[in-house]
């Protein structure tokens, strides 16, 4: 055998092995962008879901825009309705139905864990929240107005002229790997949201 056949072979090896790894490369490639896709999808829902609510075996659990709803109902007029109103965090209260308590909603995304910020929603018990963890990958953002729809600018010092509110939420999660399409995966929405109660009082 010559020489030249060693090289010949020792070369079609190589090759071989470089068509190979980039087949396998592509696979992953595809594997991780597949998931994040569906990850994409999922992270969607979660956020609908969160926002409007949803019935699941016939029980209906409400979303953050029907507790915001609730904003200032059947309080009386000599009790504050708004606790807290930051930038990050909205705590009210108001009844859930007519005939009910009322009740203290506090919706906020807290310190940052890793990566993201974890948003929780908590009804009456301040240490045991009734959703949450969400993951944001940036602190839930909230703009006030007034009843002109101007921005208020120390909406906590200015309770009294809240009417409307603006929420940004930017929903994230995790890639599939670390070393494959390193990203965090956003969604992205908002929610305005028009206190009714409190033009009423």
């Amino acid at each position: 055998m010559s020489v030249n056949f060693f090289l010949d072979t020792i070369g079609a090896t190589v090759a071989g092995g470089l068509i190979l790894l980039m087949i396998f490369g592509a696979i992953m490639n595809m594997q991780a962008l597949s998931y994040n896709m569906q990850q994409q999808v999922i992270l969607s829902g979660i956020a609908e879901n969160l926002l409007s609510g949803r019935t699941i075996s016939g029980i209906t659990y409400s979303g953050l825009e029907s507790y915001l709803s609730k904003v200032g109902a059947g309080v009386p007029a000599a009790i504050d309705p708004i606790i807290e109103a930051s930038t990050n965090g909205f705590k009210f209260r108001g009844q859930q139905t007519t005939v009910s308590a009322i009740s203290t909603f506090y919706i906020v995304s807290e310190s940052q864990v890793g990566n993201a910020y974890p948003l929780y929603v908590y009804l009456n018990d301040m240490n045991n929240p009734i959703a949450g963890p969400f993951w944001l990958a940036d602190p839930l953002d909230i703009t006030y107005y007034d009843v002109n729809n101007n921005v208020i600018a120390n909406p906590n010092s200015n309770h009294s002229s809240i009417r409307s509110a603006r929420f940004d939420f930017n929903f994230t999660f995790d890639t599939y790997r670390d070393d494959i399409d390193k990203r965090l995966i956003r969604y992205p929405t908002v929610i305005w949201k028009y206190f009714k109660n409190l033009y009423l009082r």
